[in-house]
């Protein structure tokens, strides 16, 4: 029976889209023009209705590396750039604990464990190419150097550098605001009058990753001190370096670095083998 209408054939019923690549905001506009041949007495109008459509890249996580400090108070944020904005985010290995935040799309990482694991990304609403991720790197202090001349004389002071390191062995930057470093005298065995006393270095430019501290020789003597790192209940400390006070003999000596006596105060010194 005739019911005034025709079925479309179905490989005229749609049309395929063929994006180029570029991301942006597009509309789609389908209109069934006035025409009896559809209903009986056809349309008194044409029919229109369009669809908005925002072309997006795969998502993203930036940085696509990042190393944290492994301290309770830490935290790193990763932002997730393109996509559909709704994501299902994971840690492959549980050394850290993550948090994702729809509105600005940004996921907020807390250390746990030191190791190394990779921050997972995938898309709820878009079938993407690649699964976007991020490589996290969680570290701590493994290491403490200290790095001292074993020989100061009374009255004067030397400079002592320590070095951080983590468990691959790498140099950390000084992490003030979580770590506590200090160097200590470590030979208490028996009373003695105090030999040293030592200070933070505050003025003295250094390289990024060195701390430095000022030793003053105050007594004759021989001890030994060590460079020690707190942080998070956790504490590192460096191999001890004794460190040794001579008494000078002759008036106007003076100890130099790398064991040398220098008498005197000549215009010209003679080059250090």
């Amino acid at each position: 029976m005739d019911v005034g209408y025709k079925k479309a054939d179905a490989e005229l019923a749609h049309q395929m889209l063929q994006t180029e690549s570029k991301p942006g905001n597009l509309d789609i506009t389908a209109t069934l023009q006035k025409s009896s041949s559809w209903i009986a007495g056809g349309f008194s109008s044409s029919v229109t209705d369009t669809l908005q459509l925002n072309l997006v890249n795969d998502a993203e996580v930036l940085p696509a590396h990042l190393t944290l400090f492994h301290h309770p108070d830490n935290k790193a944020i990763f932002n997730v750039i393109h996509g559909s904005g709704y994501f299902d985010v994971s840690l492959v290995n549980d050394i850290a604990t993550q948090e994702y935040i729809p509105s600005n799309q940004t996921i907020k990482v807390h250390p746990t464990f030191d190791g190394e694991t990779n921050l997972v990304v995938k898309d709820l609403c878009l079938h993407t190419k690649k699964t976007a991720l991020a490589q996290v790197s969680v570290v701590g202090i493994h290491t403490v150097e200290l790095i001292v001349v074993d020989k100061v004389q009374r009255g004067n002071s030397i400079l002592s550098k320590v070095r951080l390191r983590d468990q691959n062995g790498l140099l950390l930057p000084p992490i003030s605001k979580f770590v506590d470093v200090d160097v200590v005298i470590t030979d208490k065995t028996t009373p003695k009058p105090k030999i040293l006393s030592i200070g933070r270095k505050t003025n003295q430019q250094s390289s990024s990753d060195e701390i430095l501290f000022l030793i003053k020789g105050e007594e004759v003597g021989t001890t030994s001190i060590s460079a020690t790192a707190t942080y998070a209940n956790r504490k590192s400390s460096s191999t001890a370096k004794s460190i040794g006070l001579p008494e000078v003999a002759c008036p106007g000596c003076t100890w130099c670095s790398r064991g040398w006596l220098r008498i005197g105060n000549p215009r010209v010194l003679p080059a250090l083998l």
